[in-house]
């Protein structure tokens, strides 16, 4: 990226205090939106691609009727962050179980679409993240309530 990490300000004569501008193309004042999102949204921080840079991504996960599958997409043609995201998948599978007993895995297939929001190329920091969206997704197709609302 020609500009990463660069921001916009300018200085009030008045009041000699700085104010920041926050433009479009640096996703506008905010990344992630202000209150509740839906099940099987979430944002992760994590190491992008390169290691150079922490990266903020959107995991967006939809859980149909079906076998237990798994469809991931977002990744580009990065094994290991695929990987990363097979292994919390397998994670889920284990021991959904445990989070609650009503949930069957097997019963769903599931759809986890990965969005880099600041461009810093796949990461393969996703496991505990996909576990998470996944858990989210799968209460909130079973109920439509809010993951924060069943943890509360």
């Amino acid at each position: 990226m020609e500009f990463f990490d660069v921001h916009f300000s300018y200085i009030d004569t008045e009041t000699m205090e700085e104010k920041f501008i926050s433009v479009p193309e640096q996703g506008g004042g905010s990344l992630i939106p202000d209150g509740p999102l839906n099940p099987g949204v979430m944002h992760t921080v994590a190491m992008g691609g390169s290691g150079a840079h922490l990266g903020l991504y959107r995991l967006e996960t939809q859980v149909t009727a079906g076998n237990g599958t798994l469809k991931t997409s977002g990744l580009g043609s990065n094994a290991a962050a695929k990987e990363a995201i097979k292994v919390g998948f397998d994670y889920f599978k284990a021991n959904a179980h445990r989070v609650s007993a009503s949930i069957k895995p097997s019963d769903h297939d599931y759809r986890l679409h990965v969005v880099e929001l600041h461009n810093t190329g796949p990461t393969t920091a996703m496991t505990l993240s996909a576990f998470v969206a996944l858990c989210s997704a799968v209460f909130g197709s079973r109920s439509n309530s809010r993951w924060s609302s069943w943890a509360a």
